[in-house]
């Protein structure tokens, strides 16, 4: 123990092998509240943060306030900070928030919030100046470049679980990606597949609904827009098999159809809504994830767009393009 102005500091040295090598000051604050300092090693929360949360599992009775200024902090098998420097605060009642920054695999700039209510559950906000990096440190995508990542993300509760929210990315450059270039070659695209290898494909908004559950990413009408294409793609990722299940599709010249979207009724039955233009054709990605089977549907190239989901497998119920068109509305310019 040592003392300070507010009475005992404890210091502590914690090791636990495989989870913490880190030293730490407790002491209790002004307010009452317990407040432990993390001021140097390396903490791995991964096994925590991927356990089922049933909104109830902690002894509530402890406020608490933690800081910490770690040079390494694991968060789940796949995403490490460091320089990772944040606070989080734990109520009286087990209801916590905080945020946190610090380097994605060491050279990323990640910033994330968390708020989770004492009942279970919580939001998530995470975002990063550099989405192409951002997104390749965290092994999701390789081949992009530049843009700003923000990331909103909601927790199921109890048994539901899962999680679900929204992806934005603003001028993302896509530069290389093998399977995008196959989609693009065997759609007639050589154009732009030239432009991806020579100096990149800007894309001005990409926007991605997801749900994780069980394993499994389901996308819902993700679009990437472009002034020479955009994509629109629905579909399943199993991160255990690795395995590809998508449907999308792909309008070239965005700038010049897409802009019937605008135009009521009219825009609907022709170009299919947000994220297709009068000129588009439909594919589907599916087996491996490394190497999955491509298909293109050139005879989907000049059918209204109230008739591509008949080439495409999507359903009639003729309510998604609505939805995710005010999802597109509602989504924030950042």
């Amino acid at each position: 123990p040592a003392r300070n102005h507010q009475g005992v500091v404890y210091v502590l040295f914690l090791f636990i092998p495989g989870m913490a090598d880190v030293m730490a000051e407790v002491a209790k604050g002004s307010d009452e509240v317990l407040e432990v300092d993390l001021l140097s090693g390396r903490l791995d929360l991964s096994g925590q943060l991927d356990q089922e949360d049933d909104g109830g599992s902690e002894d509530p009775s402890m406020p608490l306030r933690i800081s910490f200024s770690l040079q390494d902090l694991k968060l789940t098998e796949k995403l490490g900070l460091t320089g990772a420097r944040g606070q989080f605060n734990r109520k009286a009642d087990g209801s916590l928030d905080g945020g946190l920054r610090g380097l994605l695999g060491g050279e990323v700039p990640l910033e994330l919030s968390l708020t989770r209510p004492s009942e279970g559950g919580g939001s998530l906000t995470m975002s990063s100046s550099d989405a192409g990096a951002a997104l390749e440190a965290a092994d999701l995508y390789r081949g992009a470049k530049g843009g700003r990542l923000v990331v909103n993300a909601q927790f199921g509760r109890g048994e539901a679980g899962g999680v679900s929210g929204s992806a934005r990315i603003d001028d993302i450059t896509v530069r290389s990606a093998s399977t995008f270039q196959r989609v693009l070659r065997q759609g007639g695209l050589e154009q732009a597949q030239a432009q991806i290898t020579r100096s990149g494909l800007g894309f001005r908004k990409v926007w991605v609904p997801f749900e994780y559950r069980d394993g499994v990413l389901t996308l819902s009408d993700a679009i990437a827009t472009s002034s020479a294409l955009a994509l629109k793609v629905n579909g399943t990722l199993d991160e255990e098999t690795e395995v590809l299940d998508l449907s999308g599709v792909m309008s070239p010249a965005y700038a010049l159809t897409g802009v019937l979207n605008e135009v009521p009724v009219l825009g609907q039955i022709l170009s299919g809504g947000e994220g297709e233009g009068i000129l588009a054709m439909t594919f589907t990605l599916r087996g491996p994830a490394r190497d999955p089977e491509l298909s293109v549907n050139p005879l989907s190239l000049l059918a209204p767009g109230f008739l591509r989901n008949l080439f495409s497998g999507g359903g009639s119920d003729g309510t998604g393009s609505e939805k995710f068109q005010a999802r597109i509305r509602n989504a924030p310019d950042r």
